[in-house]
Order: structure tokens, then C-alpha cells, then sequence
């Protein structure tokens, strides 16, 4: 299991990842109308609280290491398979229907894996 230091720079990495992540996976869904979008950011939101929670335990000395471990490898694996995929037909759909050179189809054909 992590130390107490590395299990600090994984919280610290992980709340910054997730306001960049998120906001962008937020804003794309936006651009194409993704119609579960309200309930994609309240999933990120419940997220990012619940990193809080684990920020402040670890400030106030108790060790989070293992429950935050089983946190996110269970969170992760979720949410990346239901909750992202469901949005990947839009964003792709989206993708097809641009020009090749604008950024949200390179975006979205690379963030996805297609036009390779």
C-alpha cells in the first residue's frame, strides 16, 4: 500500500485531473447534446465532494490509503464504462459530421480512438 506522502500526491494529482477532466468531458457534452449531461456532472460533482472528504481526512492525519484505493478502482471502472461510453455515439456522431481540421473533431476522433 501507499505511504502517507504518496497517498497525499495522489489526492492532490487526482482533485487537480479532475477539474481539467471534468470540465472538458463536461464542455463536449454540451457541444454535442448529450441528453444525460445534467446527470454526468452531478456524478462528477458527488465525485469531487467525496475526493474533498477524503482531502480533509488525510489533512486531519487519518489514513485514507485503502479506502481510497478501493474508491477509485471501483468508481473508475464504472463510471468510465457506463457513464463515459454512453456518450461516446454522440461525440463520434459529432466528429463525422465536421471537417477534418477543426479541434473538436481531432479531439474527439483521438480522445476516442478513431481516425487513426
Amino acid at each position: 500500500m501507499l505511504d502517507k506522502l504518496s497517498v497525499g500526491q495522489v489526492l492532490e494529482e487526482l482533485a487537480d485531473y479532475c477539474v481539467s477532466h471534468f470540465a472538458f468531458e463536461e464542455s463536449l457534452q454540451r457541444e454535442v447534446g448529450y441528453k444525460l449531461a445534467e446527470a454526468h456532472q452531478a456524478a462528477h460533482e458527488i465525485f469531487a465532494r467525496r475526493m474533498a472528504k477524503y482531502q480533509e481526512r488525510y489533512a486531519a492525519g487519518e489514513d485514507v490509503g485503502k479506502q481510497l484505493h478501493g474508491m477509485l478502482s471501483t468508481w473508475l471502472v464504472h463510471h468510465i464504462k457506463r457513464d463515459d461510453m454512453a456518450y461516446v455515439p454522440d461525440v463520434m456522431g459529432m466528429a463525422r459530421n465536421r471537417q477534418q481540421g477543426d479541434w473538436p473533431s481531432r479531439s474527439g476522433a483521438g480522445f476516442f480512438g478513431e481516425g487513426k
